[in-house]
C-alpha cells in the first residue's frame, strides 16, 4: 500500500514539473495562433527527442495514445495528424473558424498524459532529459 502511494506522488510531482514548464512557455499569451505556435513547437521538440531513441513506430503509437487519453475532454485535439512529422494545419483551421478558449487546457493535458506514459514505460531517463529539452 505504501509502494502505491509513493509512486502516485512521484507521479503527481511529476506532472506539476510539467504543468510549471508548460506555464513558462505560455505564459500570459491569450491569443490562440500564439498558443497553438507554443505547443506545436514544443511537440515537435518531444517528437524529435524521442524518434532516434524509440522508433517511429512506438513514438507514433505513444503519441495516439495520449491523444486518445485526452479526446474525451478535448475533442479538437484529434484534428492533430501524425504521418512522416506532427501535422497542425488542421487543427489551425479549426482556431480559425471557432474559438477554442480551452486550447492551453487541451495540450497541458496531452502533454501531461504523453510524460506518465512514457515515465510508466521507460522510467526518469527519458522523462528528465525531455523536460530538459522542454525547458530551453
Amino acid at each position: 500500500m505504501i509502494k502505491v502511494m509513493e509512486i502516485k506522488a512521484i507521479n503527481d510531482l511529476k506532472k506539476e514539473k510539467v504543468r510549471k514548464i508548460l506555464q513558462e512557455k505560455v505564459g500570459i499569451v491569450k491569443e490562440e495562433n500564439a498558443i497553438l505556435t507554443i505547443y506545436e513547437n514544443l511537440m515537435q521538440i518531444v517528437w524529435q527527442r524521442l524518434l532516434p531513441t524509440l522508433g517511429k513506430f512506438t513514438v507514433t503509437t505513444i503519441l495516439k495514445r495520449s491523444i486518445e487519453m485526452s479526446e474525451s475532454k478535448y475533442p479538437i485535439l484529434t484534428l492533430i495528424e501524425i504521418k512522416d512529422d506532427l501535422e497542425f494545419e488542421n487543427l489551425r483551421f479549426q482556431l480559425k473558424e471557432e474559438e477554442h478558449p480551452n486550447i492551453s487546457d487541451a495540450f497541458n493535458d496531452l502533454i501531461v498524459n504523453l510524460i506518465e506514459i512514457l515515465a510508466s514505460l521507460t522510467g526518469e531517463v527519458i522523462i528528465q532529459k525531455l523536460l530538459e529539452e522542454m525547458k530551453k
